[in-house]
């Protein structure tokens, strides 16, 4: 194995030699502009971190008699948050500026001369010392300065590398087969700066294959098997190229795809609010994710914040209830049962067990009924208080669900004998979110049995309503609903 020298040529190579090797391996190796933006900006703080700790400790070495108060480090620590904060508002975490360490140079000088009075001034306001203040902020400047301009150097020789051996790219999905679709492919097979991979091609008449002399990749499979990729793997896009010959198959394919996670895309030849480029080409946003990343992230921490407490809280009475299942009948005080959950993925929900043990239904090919006869003596008063679904809350902190969303439902759930999923045209759009333990739906009436096309239609839309609707505050609000509204409901049995 070749020995490269620590040159920015040696580097490159060596990184092209390791990452061609790796993509040869694995062809979903690749990283999005957004992914490598959240590396850059997560190891700028760490390093400004860094800077921090190394201001610390040579200012209470430099200067012996000041002691570092709790506020000089929270101060240091916000000149850093300043510092990012400066940086993304200026771009640097873009691709076209981490590419390149000069291009940076304008936005870093601004952000750490920021960040560095900031901390000047916040150490000399709580300091008692004198001139320890200015003394802090050059420290932490001089620090944060060394390490981001060495990070940010190896960074862009990183970056280039990554760049030209297909690493960071976004992974689109191409829908249609028209030539203008072969032709789109073709532009960015051969446009290194689109930072594109197309994953493959979709069409939804099967066994096409791409005209001699055009670039890869053939036809990877119908609409449906798209629809299938997706939920088992992360997309950055499906780009859907439209057929002039063919105006109806653009309303095909977005009925199709009407249940993916993620954001699609349409080639215009007109711009709009919401465009973006492909290469040369412009798309414009037809649909996206219900929630952002950050909004994600945010639902998540409620989740697992309440979910947690509530736990906490709440364990008195689910020992006690499991005591009492195992009293009143025999079997498993757990009862599992696969539902469908986020992106249309199977999972076993917890509940604690209310029928019994040899008359339960795995797959709901029979709902629960009033006065239905598997439901136990403990069972009816589990599920009028609505206590059989507090074992969803270990469903949620393993990520399964949520605390609030739309209820998952098995499998083989029928309304009027058909299935759910065939009896509404916009069902499969509820698993676009995570399931929850309650829901818009729910603390609105729509609970219970569910008969008719009619009440899945009113459930089918109150949850689309609330995924449309999302916020932090609407799940608080539904959460304080489910206590006032859901205890002792007529529809719970």
């Amino acid at each position: 194995m070749a020995v490269y020298g620590l040159t920015q040529d040696g580097v490159i190579s060596t990184l092209r030699h390791y990452v061609s090797s790796v993509s040869r391996r694995r062809d979903a190796a690749t990283i999005s502009p957004d992914q490598l933006a959240g590396l850059a900006l997560t190891l700028d703080f760490c390093l400004l971190v860094l800077a921090t700790i190394i201001e610390v400790v040579i200012c209470g070495w430099a200067q012996p008699a000041h002691v570092t108060t709790r506020n000089e480090i929270l101060v240091a620590l916000g000149g850093s948050a300043a510092a990012i904060a400066l940086n993304m508002a200026c771009g640097v975490y873009f691709v076209p500026q981490l590419r390149r360490l000069r291009t940076q140079l304008p936005s870093l000088a601004l952000s750490l001369g920021t960040g560095g009075m900031g901390v000047a001034v916040g150490v000399h306001v709580f300091s008692t010392g004198n001139g320890s203040g200015l003394f802090s902020g050059c420290i932490w400047i001089l620090a944060a300065t060394s390490l981001l301009l060495g990070a940010h150097y190896i960074q862009g020789i990183v970056v280039r590398s990554w760049i030209a051996t297909g690493v960071v790219a976004r992974r689109i999905a191409v829908v249609g087969s028209s030539a203008a679709s072969r032709q789109f492919v073709d532009q960015l097979a051969h446009d290194r700066d689109a930072l594109a991979h197309v994953v493959g091609v979709y069409d939804s008449a099967p066994n096409l294959v791409w005209s001699r002399g055009m670039a890869p990749p053939p036809i990877a499979g119908t609409l449906q098997d798209l629809v299938d990729r997706t939920r088992a793997e992360q997309l950055d896009a499906i780009v859907i190229v439209p057929d002039a010959a063919d105006p109806a198959s653009f309303s095909a394919a977005m009925a199709e795809l009407r249940s993916v996670v993620g954001d699609i895309f349409v080639i215009s030849d007109t711009p709009s609010n919401g465009s973006a480029r492909f290469g040369r080409s412009v798309a414009v946003k037809v649909a996206q994710a219900p929630l952002t990343g950050l909004q994600s992230a945010r639902k998540l921490a409620f989740d697992y914040v309440v979910a947690t407490a509530m736990l906490i809280v709440l364990a008195p009475l689910l020992a006690l209830t499991a005591l009492v299942i195992k009293l009143d009948s025999r079997g498993p005080v757990l009862f599992r049962q696969t539902r469908i959950g986020y992106n249309n993925v199977p999972f076993q929900v917890l509940k604690f067990r209310t029928m019994h043990h040899h008359m339960t239904d795995h797959l709901a090919d029979r709902q629960t009924c009033r006065g239905d006869k598997r439901i136990t003596r403990v069972g009816k008063w589990l599920r009028q208080l609505s206590i059989d679904e507090l074992p969803n809350l270990f469903n949620v902190l393993r990520g399964e669900m949520s605390l609030i969303g739309p209820r998952p439902h098995a499998p083989n759930t029928k309304a009027a004998g058909i299935m759910f999923a065939d009896a509404v045209p916009d069902y499969a759009a509820r698993h676009r979110v995570k399931p929850g333990i309650t829901g818009w739906a729910q603390v609105n009436g729509w609970r219970g049995e569910t008969k008719t096309i009619v009440q899945l239609e009113q459930r089918v839309q109150h949850d689309l309503h609330y995924i449309a609707a999302w916020s932090t505050w609407l799940d608080v609000k539904i959460l304080l609903l489910t206590v006032a509204r859901e205890i002792f409901s007529k529809q719970a049995f």
